[in-house]
């Protein structure tokens, strides 16, 4: 990870913490693509083209931004599998979730106060911060 940041920066690139709007694509391994990580599923979800590692090295051997078609893992069936298999797996929990709530909520009469408490909400805190990272 350090040595992928640093050629980045020795580069002329940024590294950013997080995908976001100022993020133009995203560098990773194979495995962190076969396995759907955060990052990756977030930077498919903003069509940030998802290379691997070898794409900036490629870059450090020819000293120059070389095309990313070829490093591309955005693009590959089996990152793409990986991705449905998530999204399957995350919409079956959903699933689940919902039933036992409408269950629960279905058996007796529940107020919305017992439906936040089978959902596992809780009622929000005021921290007294600027930011709406809280509310």
């Amino acid at each position: 990870y350090t040595t992928v940041c640093q050629s980045v920066r020795e580069l002329g690139g940024a590294v950013m913490e997080m995908v976001c709007k100022r993020v133009q694509l995203v560098i990773c391994t194979h495995k962190a693509a076969q396995q759907a990580t955060q990052r990756v599923r977030k930077a498919v979800k903003q069509n940030k083209p998802l290379v691997s590692v070898e794409w900036i090295q490629a870059c450090r051997d020819q000293n120059e931004r070389v095309d990313l078609e070829p490093y591309r893992l955005d693009r590959r069936p089996m990152v793409q599998e990986a991705l449905q298999k998530y999204q399957r797996h995350r919409n079956e929990a959903k699933n689940k979730s919902d039933n036992r709530i409408k269950t629960d909520v279905d058996t007796e009469t529940k107020t919305q106060d017992d439906v936040k408490d089978l959902a596992g909400w809780t009622e929000p805190v005021a921290l007294g911060c600027c930011c709406v990272c809280h509310e």
